[in-house]
C-alpha cells in the first residue's frame, strides 16, 4: 500500500481521537412542530349521540439551548421554548424551562436534572442522561426529558445510539426509539372533549451537519402511529 492511501486514514484517526476542547459552549437555537391523531369518546349531549371522533392536535416550539462545559468532563445544559399547544378543547402558548447537570467521563458520562412545562409534549418532572461508549465516537445513549431547544420534536424519553454528541463540531448523529404523545386513547369527555392522548413508541432521528468546525444545523425527525414531529435549527459557534 502506497504512503498516499495510508496518509488519509491516520489524519481521520487522528482527527477522531484528538483531545476535547476544554472550557467552552454551544448555543443552539430551533424550531419545530410535532402533530398528533387520535381517538376519543364524546358521552354525547341533548342533540348528539355517544360515539367515537378522530381528531388531530398539533404542538410547535422553538427555543433556545445552551450547552455549558466548564472543563472537558462537566457539562451543564439548560434550555427555553415556547410552546405553542393547538388540540380539540385546548389553545394555549405556554414556556418550557429545562435544565441539566452531567458528567462526562471517556467510557461513561451520566447526568440529572429538572423541566418544567405544560403536560404535553414534554410535561414537566425529572431530566437523565446516560452515555455507555466514548462520547465523540459510537455510543450508547439515554434520554429522559432530553434537554433541547424543540422540546417534544423527539419525544419526552427516548434511547439508541449516537456518535459524535460532545464539544466537537463536524457530522453527528442519534437514532433510536422514543416515547411521544400520540396513539389511540378512548375516553368518555364532555363538549369541549377533556383529552388523555396517553404516550406511544415513535422511531427517531437527530442529526448535525457542520458547516467547518465553528457552525452546524441540526434536523430532527420523529415518526409513530398516528404522530410524529420535525424540527430544524442551527448550532454555534464554539464559545470560549
Amino acid at each position: 500500500m502506497h504512503l498516499r492511501h495510508v496518509v488519509p486514514f491516520v489524519g481521520l484517526l487522528c482527527w477522531q481521537a484528538a483531545p476535547a476542547r476544554g472550557p467552552g459552549a454551544w448555543v443552539s437555537v430551533g424550531v419545530g412542530e410535532s402533530s398528533v391523531e387520535y381517538l376519543y369518546r364524546t358521552s354525547g349531549g341533548c342533540y348528539s349521540p355517544p360515539g367515537v371522533v378522530e381528531s388531530e392536535g398539533t404542538y410547535s416550539v422553538g427555543g433556545v439551548q445552551a450547552d455549558v462545559w466548564p472543563s472537558s468532563a462537566v457539562r451543564l445544559s439548560a434550555a427555553v421554548a415556547k410552546v405553542d399547544v393547538d388540540v380539540p378543547g385546548l389553545t394555549e402558548t405556554t414556556n418550557h424551562w429545562s435544565a441539566l447537570l452531567a458528567w462526562e467521563g471517556a467510557a461513561v458520562g451520566a447526568g440529572g436534572g429538572w423541566t418544567f412545562g405544560p403536560e404535553r409534549p414534554v410535561g414537566g418532572g425529572l431530566a437523565a442522561y446516560l452515555r455507555i461508549g466514548p462520547l465523540d465516537a459510537v455510543h450508547l445513549r439515554a434520554e429522559l426529558r432530553p434537554v433541547t431547544a424543540t422540546p417534544g420534536v423527539t419525544g419526552w424519553a427516548r434511547a439508541g445510539i449516537a456518535v459524535n454528541q460532545g464539544q466537537r463540531g463536524g457530522v453527528g448523529g442519534f437514532v433510536g426509539m422514543s416515547v411521544a404523545p400520540g396513539g389511540t386513547d378512548e375516553v368518555f369527555a364532555d363538549v369541549p372533549p377533556r383529552l388523555n392522548i396517553g404516550s406511544r413508541p415513535a422511531f427517531f432521528a437527530d442529526a448535525t451537519f457542520g458547516l467547518g468546525r465553528a457552525l452546524a444545523v441540526f434536523v430532527r425527525l420523529q415518526k409513530g402511529k398516528r404522530l410524529g414531529g420535525a424540527g430544524i435549527g442551527i448550532r454555534g459557534p464554539w464559545i470560549r
